[in-house]
């Protein structure tokens, strides 16, 4: 049953899955200081991607809902 919602095709469910893999490989590569920031951008630039690494999993996990139908 239809409702009228947009379905996301699977295609975009993955994008969304390689995108927070890049994301969390970034964060442990900052964390273990295998990416030099110096300082105080080392903890700012950590914190605005892990808001970012949070935004992105919602997002995924609402786009998995959606085509599995739990939500419509």
């Amino acid at each position: 049953m239809n409702l009228g919602l947009p379905v996301l095709p699977p295609a975009l469910i993955i994008v969304g899955g390689v995108t927070l893999l890049l994301l969390i490989t970034f964060q442990m590569l900052v964390g273990y200081r295998k990416i030099h920031f110096q300082g105080r951008t080392h903890l700012k630039v950590h914190k605005t991607f892990a808001w970012i690494l949070i935004a992105v999993a919602a997002v995924h996990a609402l786009g998995g809902l959606l085509l599995l139908g739990i939500i419509r």
